[in-house]
């Protein structure tokens, strides 16, 4: 489905373009996928940036489930960063979500994971409601090393758009710093980990050595 909106000055960029919200087919992206592109009247071919989610089913513990709509991705064209495109797209994707037919009403919460050190982009999500809910060490694996991640929330009650949140930054910076410490006073030291690590398989192995030996000791002798 398409829908064209007038959109008010950002920056020296008008966005008088038509953002397409189009929902792409189960067996290509599982288990459902919306996707948002930001396109230029004069340039209906150019693509400005794109978000892209999906509603995804999530265990929560002791056999509960939470509906949750998953933002995927969020992409600006360089030449086009820093004038408001980026959260154009997040309100349209989450409006997008929130009205599909099949799977909308259902929506809980949107989730999202981003690089822990990319205050950027956590302070653009706090502005639109999200917070922190985890930390995650090593989530990422990309260039010969693992990366750090936050799993952002945000309750989807809220509707698509949201007052943006004051102070943003200083209460994602702050969030940032709470969520590393209280991860950093439940873990081991970082060299202590891989110890740590050690020591668990080898209990692992031992105890399945241990249950196989108990096993031949209970056969009956012929």
């Amino acid at each position: 489905m398409d829908k064209r909106r007038d959109k008010a000055d950002i920056g020296s960029l008008r966005l008088d373009a038509p953002l397409r919200a189009r929902i792409w087919p189960a067996g290509g992206y599982q288990p459902h996928c919306i996707m948002v592109a930001a396109t230029p009247v004069h340039e209906p071919h150019t693509l400005y940036g794109m978000a892209t989610g999906r509603f995804v089913e999530e265990y929560t513990g002791l056999g509960g489930t939470l509906e949750a709509a998953y933002v995927s991705t969020i992409a600006v064209m360089d030449a086009m960063r820093g004038r408001g495109l980026a959260s154009v797209l997040l309100d349209e994707l989450m409006a997008a979500m929130l009205a599909d037919p099949d799977y909308g009403a259902a929506v809980e919460v949107f989730r999202l994971h981003v690089l822990a050190d990319n205050v950027a982009a956590i302070t653009l999500y706090y502005k639109h409601g999200f917070v922190i809910r985890e930390y995650l060490p090593e989530h990422y694996e990309f260039h010969n090393a693992r990366h750090d991640a936050f799993l952002l929330q945000r309750d989807a009650s809220l509707g698509a758009s949201v007052p943006v949140v004051p102070d943003a930054r200083e209460r994602a910076v702050a969030d940032m710093a709470a969520a590393r410490s209280l991860l950093n006073r439940l873990l081991p030291p970082p060299e202590l980990r891989s110890l740590a690590l050690l020591v668990g398989v080898a209990l692992v192995v031992l105890g399945g050595a241990a249950f196989t030996f108990s096993l031949l000791m209970a056969r009956p002798v012929a």
